[in-house]
């Protein structure tokens, strides 16, 4: 069963200069923390672990996925996912709308408009302040879970399954992750 996590961000202010002195912008650390915590945060890479980047707006994401599956040559600090990071986002901007493109490590970057890129699940868990006590992870397969850092997503709540939504995005994967490792 793969878990899959989306973090949104309405910008990546990113850039080599910081990026070489490793002095990058909070949004930008974030974003390496997250995939640090989903991916390598155990006894080996997890391979059950898809995290996607998406930055943007409810018209059109930047999507960049890390698939622990198929990820090569990623280390698991913060100034190799910086790295990484950058030369996704440029790949993606040179993308045009609907793309999509595989980087030699694995790392897929596309631009999507977020309706189409979410109906790809059948099962959204977003992280809320005002989440019900009726969700579980159990036996569920198909199933993504999207935490809004800043970009405003707008969403009808009757879509998605409101799940606990924790300080940072880095805790909410952490504790998903400890969730689905006790119960497997």
């Amino acid at each position: 069963m793969v878990r899959t996590y989306l973090i949104l961000f309405k910008d990546m202010p990113i850039n080599r200069s910081d990026v070489k002195r490793g002095e990058n912008h909070p949004k930008v650390i974030m974003a390496a923390r997250c995939v640090n915590v989903a991916l390598f945060l155990s006894n080996a890479m997890r391979r059950d672990v898809v995290l996607s980047i998406c930055i943007g707006d409810d018209a059109q994401w930047e999507v960049i996925s890390f698939f622990g599956e198929t990820l090569k040559r990623v280390s698991p600090d913060e100034r190799s996912i910086s790295f990484f990071i950058l030369k996704a986002i440029d790949a993606v901007n040179r993308l045009d709308d609907g793309d999509t493109f595989t980087l030699d490590n694995g790392i897929v970057v596309e631009r999507v408009a977020p309706a189409k890129f979410l109906g790809r699940w059948e099962h959204i868990r977003m992280a809320s302040d005002r989440y019900g006590d009726d969700w579980q992870v159990e036996g569920q397969t198909d199933v993504v879970y999207l935490y809004d850092v800043d970009s405003g997503f707008t969403y009808d709540e009757k879509d998605f399954v409101l799940v606990p939504k924790t300080k940072t995005p880095e805790r909410f994967i952490l504790d998903i992750n400890m969730i689905y490792d006790r119960t497997e």
